[in-house]
Formats: C-alpha cells, sequence, structure tokens
C-alpha cells in the first residue's frame, strides 16, 4: 500500500462547491406530483363555495387556474436534504417553489414565501397559526385544509447510498498509486425537523488514515456528491490536504465514480473509484448471481444466503432491490436453490409481479417429496417463508397430490391461519373432496353458549383460528352434497363429513333448507351400501337438530 504525497500533481481549484441544480431523470416522480396536483385541482373545483364572497369566488378561480399552469409544467422541488423521507418544500434549495408557494408568490406575496421559506418550510397544515398566511387564503378563497390538499411531498433518492461499501481509488499520474477505502453512512449532528430526521453524513476512511467526514453537496438520479473541508495535512494523505470531494454512482451493489484530493497549494488529485456493498449475510454462489442477473429488476442490491435447508440440499437467497426509477424503501424477494435448480418464491400475498414469469417460479416435481418434508417447512417458518413458499408450490396448476398433502399435514404443527385459508381456496385441493373433507375436520374452539336476561339462550360462533377455513370447507362439501352423495367414487370419509356436519355447527342444524334432502338421499346411499358408520352419525344429527 503507497501513501506517498500527490502535491506534484498537476494544479487545480480546490473550492467548495455550488450545488447545481439537479438533473436526475424525475419521470416517475413528476408523474406522482402531476396526479396529486390534478387530483387536487379537480376536488377543489367540485367543492361547495356558496358560503364565499364574489370577491372571493374569483379569487379561487384564478388560483385554479394558476395552478393547473404549474402542474402542467411540471417543475417542482427536489428534496435534497432529507432521505429517505417524503417532506414538503416551500422553495427548495435550487429556488424552485411548490405549488402553494407558486401560487402565493404568483398574487403578489413573494416576501410571505420568501418568511415561510426562511422560517418554516413545511407543511401548510402546520401554519395554521400563522396569521399573515391565514389572511391570505381567506382572501383567496382557500380553506387551511384545502392548501395542504394541494401541497405535494417530494421523495429523495439519497438513501440508495446508505450501508458500508469497500473500494478501490486508482490515482493516475507518473505511475500509478492505488488506495483501499470504506466507506459508510453515520448519523448527522444537524437538527432534525418536525417531521423528518436529520440527513446521515458519509465516512471516507483510506486504509492507514484517518477517516474523512462527507456531507452531501448535491445529488442527481443515481448520482451523489459529497465534500469534506477544511481539512488538514492530519488524514494522512500527504501533506497540505484542503479538502475531498466524490462523485458516486449509484449501480444497486457497485458505486463508480471519481475522488478529488485538493491541497493547500492548489493542487489536485483525481482517482477513478469503484466500490462494492458490504451486504450484512454469506454471498451468493454464481448460477444465483446470474439468475438474478436475469430477472428484470431495477438495480439489484444484495443478493445474500438467508439459510439452509435439508442439510444444504436446499438453499434461500434474499434479493433487495430498488423499485422504479425514484428512491423508497427497497423491495425484497426470495430465490430458493434447490440442489441444481434455481427459482423464485412468489411474494406472500398480492398479484405475481411481471417480472416473475411462471416458468422462473418454483415447481415441484413428481421426485421432489421432500420439499414438504417437516424439516423443510420448519426451516421455511424459521425464515418467514413458509406462507410465500406454500404459495409458489400451489401456484401451479398441475401441483402434485403429496403437496398438498403435506402442506395441509403441516397445519397440524401450529396454526397457520394463513396456510389454512390459502389451501381451502385452491383449485388443486377444491377439486379434491377428500381434501377438502381432511380440512372441514380442521381443530377449532367449540361454540358458546351465552344466558340472556330474559332466560332465553343465545350462541356464539367461534370465529378464530381456523373457524375460517374449516367453515368454507364445510360449505363447499355441503353445497355439493348431493353430486357427491350420488357419485359412485365419492369416498366414505367425505361422505361422513357431510352426515357429521351438525357436530361440527351444533347452532346452524344443516346449513339451511336443504338439509332433509340432502340427508335423505345420504341415508339411502348409506343403507345401499349397507355403510352402519353413517347411518349411526345421521341419527345423531337427527338427535341434535330434530
Amino acid at each position: 500500500m503507497m501513501t506517498r504525497s500527490f502535491a506534484f500533481l498537476v494544479p487545480a481549484l480546490a473550492i467548495a462547491l455550488v450545488p447545481a441544480r439537479s438533473t436526475f431523470d424525475m419521470a416517475a416522480e413528476t408523474a406522482r406530483i402531476r396526479t396529486h396536483l390534478a387530483t387536487a385541482e379537480a376536488e377543489l373545483r367540485r367543492a361547495d363555495v356558496s358560503v364565499l364572497t364574489d370577491a372571493q369566488r374569483r379569487a379561487r378561480l384564478r388560483n385554479l387556474d394558476v395552478l393547473h399552469q404549474y402542474w402542467v409544467h411540471g417543475v417542482f422541488p427536489v428534496n435534497t436534504d432529507f432521505p429517505g423521507h417524503l417532506v414538503p418544500y416551500f422553495v427548495d434549495r435550487f429556488g424552485t417553489r411548490c405549488a402553494m408557494a407558486y401560487l402565493i408568490e404568483r398574487s403578489g406575496r413573494g416576501d410571505l414565501v420568501a418568511r415561510i421559506a426562511g422560517t418554516h418550510n413545511a407543511y401548510i397544515g402546520q401554519l395554521k397559526g400563522d396569521a399573515e398566511l391565514g389572511a391570505w387564503l381567506r382572501d383567496n378563497g382557500l380553506s387551511v385544509a384545502e392548501a395542504a390538499r394541494i401541497q405535494p411531498t417530494y421523495r429523495s433518492p439519497v438513501e440508495d447510498f446508505t450501508g458500508r461499501w469497500e473500494g478501490v481509488a486508482r490515482f493516475r499520474h507518473r505511475d500509478s498509486t492505488s488506495l483501499q477505502y470504506v466507506m459508510n453512512d453515520i448519523p448527522s449532528d444537524e437538527p432534525g425537523g418536525i417531521n423528518y430526521a436529520p440527513p446521515p453524513r458519509w465516512r471516507l476512511t483510506f486504509a492507514d488514515h484517518d477517516p474523512v467526514t462527507l456531507r452531501v453537496v448535491t445529488f442527481g438520479g443515481d448520482s451523489l456528491v459529497m465534500q469534506s473541508g477544511p481539512l488538514t495535512s492530519a488524514v494522512g494523505l500527504g501533506v497540505g490536504v484542503t479538502s475531498l470531494r466524490t462523485t458516486m454512482h449509484y449501480g444497486g451493489s457497485v458505486l463508480t465514480g471519481t475522488i478529488e484530493i485538493g491541497y493547500s497549494s492548489g493542487a489536485i488529485a483525481r482517482a477513478q473509484t469503484r466500490a462494492t456493498l458490504d451486504c450484512p449475510g454469506p454471498p451468493a454462489p454464481r448460477d444465483v448471481v446470474a439468475f438474478v442477473r436475469h430477472a428484470d429488476l431495477s438495480k439489484v442490491r444484495c443478493v445474500m444466503q438467508t439459510g439452509s435447508l435439508l442439510n444444504g440440499q436446499g438453499m434461500l437467497f434474499s434479493v433487495t432491490y430498488r423499485v422504479g426509477s425514484i428512491s423508497g424503501d427497497p423491495a425484497t424477494r426470495f430465490v430458493l436453490r434447490w440442489r441444481t435448480r434455481v427459482r423464485w418464491l412468489l411474494p406472500e400475498a398480492g398479484p405475481v409481479p411481471d417480472t416473475l414469469p411462471d416458468a422462473e417460479t418454483f415447481r415441484a416435481g413428481p421426485r421432489d417429496t421432500a420439499l414438504v418434508a417437516p424439516a423443510v417447512l420448519k426451516g421455511m417458518t424459521t425464515f418467514g417463508q413458509r406462507l410465500p413458499w406454500a404459495r409458489t408450490l400451489l401456484s401451479h396448476p398441475d401441483v402434485p397430490r403429496f403437496i398438498l398433502l403435506g402442506l395441509i399435514a403441516a397445519l397440524q404443527d401450529t396454526v397457520d391461519e394463513g396456510l389454512a385459508n390459502l389451501l381451502v381456496t385452491t383449485p388443486a385441493v377444491t377439486q379434491d373432496p377428500r381434501l377438502m373433507a381432511t380440512l372441514a375436520h380442521l381443530p377449532v374452539a367449540p361454540d358458546s353458549e351465552l344466558r340472556n336476561r330474559d332466560g332465553s339462550t343465545a350462541y356464539i360462533t367461534a370465529a378464530t383460528g381456523y373457524a375460517g377455513a374449516r367453515d368454507a370447507a364445510d360449505i363447499f362439501l355441503w353445497n355439493h352434497a348431493l353430486a357427491l352423495i350420488a357419485a359412485p367414487g365419492t369416498s366414505n370419509d367425505v361422505l361422513l363429513t357431510i352426515a357429521t356436519w351438525d357436530e361440527r355447527h351444533r347452532y346452524m342444524c344443516g346449513g339451511g333448507d336443504p338439509r332433509s334432502q340432502i340427508f335423505a338421499a345420504l341415508r339411502a346411499r348409506a343403507t345401499q351400501d349397507r355403510d352402519t358408520t353413517i347411518l349411526a352419525a345421521l341419527a345423531r344429527a337427527h338427535g341434535i337438530c330434530g
């Protein structure tokens, strides 16, 4: 590792930068704000204004016309200061007015805009005690609530850069010098606001040198510019170091860009840099990384091993990535590497994403009995992926029956309402009366009696745990009872489930008017088959409901 001075390099200015207006592509963010403002305008135009004076109505209409021009033009403030937070700006650091600030300024009250931006720069709703603003709103036929409805909030992409990055800076001069470094975000010492935390700072530490604290100068899309200074030569990068500036471009798990070190002599050392994100977990093997890269995901951040299944036959990996072109909370998907296959798991709920084609989600084959082994399901439970795993296996129409049996058996190890509700609505299960009969016998707390003040009795039917799934299976069989009874291939356990309806629903007595018809058909079938078990169940049912 070389730590020589760079004082001999070509001189260049090393001064604090004046931030330039952000130039990143904000198509998605602009569309979001336009939709917000267009909707607000439409709502305000439809509002009842009969209580307003003629002067207030004219001013209101004039402001709504100005608002329309504003959102059509589409130049909105940029959140440069509060990563991870949706915050309002009256006026951003580039001088761009928000919608309300623009309306107030166009009415001739630029002084009011300047005062609010300099002292609050916050939600209109928090300024309802401001007498001057209140007077402006009254004169212009707007309420505080309507002004708050107009005012949007703005996102920041800076949080994409948070994390610990390990990189190398390569300086080019008469003989190349490379310096390894670590860059990570640290808490800010700046005060926050009412609705947001202070923006983070970054720390850049070259190997064997003192750390340098960086603050955000500006950003643009996937680029972030940070600056330190004034510095002293104590940072150890050479004699007379006064400033350090980085320009980083975000690529998900990789940062690329430049590092510039300024000296008191006016010289500046420039380096190309590349850094990789240090993900908090074991890295993924090459075939998993290649599979993820093949997917249409935006800015993949980390592909990490989550855990092992069945002595390493299966490995689960989490994939975090950025959704869309505007920063926000990263999304996470999971990949299973089962022996030689690498495939996606479906999300726990919601529609299947377009980027998860059917061919790339995990599918059980006829020999994959281990996929629903207790040890595998226990592991998926530990990793919080049991329901997504079940949803993945059940998503294919040709799912093997052993998968269905294994998942139904898993309902006995703990109360898993989500899995029970998923099973009872899965076509492969609803097409199999024997499986529905099994679900109809899921354990449910008994109904409760409640004595009324007048001496009569009321009944409370259990509605927790597996009650919803069991009742759905019961009702399904009851609605198809006559067809099932008539079918010669219907198994005894399905017919017995129909016969014992009243034992599970003591206060419903057969579930409606068809009871007598269903039980008569079932009695005839049992008599023909000489099935004494079903005949005994029908006799008990007569004793319960009469």
